[in-house]
């Protein structure tokens, strides 16, 4: 049998090498696949260095536990889950919003998202306060809120709304501590009871 000539190389090429798809998590979707790296409006290269020393409680609610933990240059809030469902529904809903433009203006981005038979844990942006704290226990705004503020916040917070709402998501826990001060904007955040279309 003839051998079949090898085609070689020019010299000075290098040979293209198919970079292989990175996943950040291991929880598999309704589709069989898993979770891609999760699509986010700002780009943040620090999230694989994050300090496991440096995390801190923040506080609780009824479907996870929230932690501050530095990665890289800047802090961001670990939300870890207590079970499957609660981490599937936010990171589903979460996913799918954070495809269409403008999310970082309204939502609190997702960075990164990791599932293991133990634990669930999804990475997001680290707000200053809550709306409710902010207003109540005056940790963020120092000085009563004037007419001017109130109608920016209303105004940011309704046209949040119509973009989650046009995306065909419903929030279902819209409160005044599900509203994070995120650098100066009022973001929406904690899609747990979110749902999606018809199925509302």
């Amino acid at each position: 049998a003839k051998k079949t000539p090898t085609k070689r190389q020019p010299p000075g090429l290098k040979k293209k090498t198919e970079r292989p798809i990175r996943y950040v998590s291991v929880q598999r979707g309704r589709d069989g696949k898993p979770h891609k790296r999760l699509p986010s409006v700002i780009k943040f290269k620090e999230i694989d260095t994050c300090d496991k020393k440096s995390r801190k409680f923040l506080g609780k609610g009824n479907q996870a536990m929230v932690y501050r933990e530095k990665c890289g240059v800047r802090y961001l809030a670990v939300k870890e889950f207590k079970k499957k469902k609660y981490y599937d529904s936010e990171v589903n809903h979460l996913l799918e919003i954070s495809k269409f433009p403008k999310c970082n203006e309204f939502v609190g981005c997702i960075y990164n998202g990791v599932a293991t038979k133990t634990h669930y844990q999804m990475y997001m942006e680290m707000g200053d306060a809550d709306v409710w704290n902010a207003h109540t226990k005056r940790s963020y705004w120092n000085h009563p809120l004037t007419m001017s503020e109130f109608k920016d916040i209303a105004r940011t917070l309704t046209k949040g709304l119509a973009f989650i709402h046009r995306n065909k998501i419903v929030h279902s826990d819209i409160k005044p501590e599900n509203l994070l001060i995120i650098e100066g904007k009022v973001k929406y955040v904690d899609f747990g009871y979110a749902c999606k279309g018809n199925k509302c």
